[in-house]
């Protein structure tokens, strides 16, 4: 499988979506999660995902995202 996944975490209570993303991808690193890169495009940033693994499948990309998503969730409080 090879992907390439650029994506925002976006919510209402966010007001620096860059910002946002880019200390999400730091504390995820951090934390030793999904390897996250940051990237921009036209001006905004986004996170992305750079799978090139024959042995991972969609339930992968899936635990990546649902670990995005927890540790995003967790920090907007």
């Amino acid at each position: 499988m090879s992907v390439n996944l650029c994506f925002r975490y976006r919510s209402p209570s966010i007001t620096d979506i860059d910002d946002f993303n880019r200390m999400l991808r730091n504390h995820l690193i951090q934390q030793g999660k999904p390897f996250l890169n940051y990237s921009t495009f036209r001006g905004q940033g986004f996170l992305r995902i750079n799978i090139t693994n024959p042995d991972c499948g969609e339930s992968d990309i899936d635990h990546a995202l649902a670990a995005i998503i927890s540790a995003a969730r967790a920090k907007e409080r």
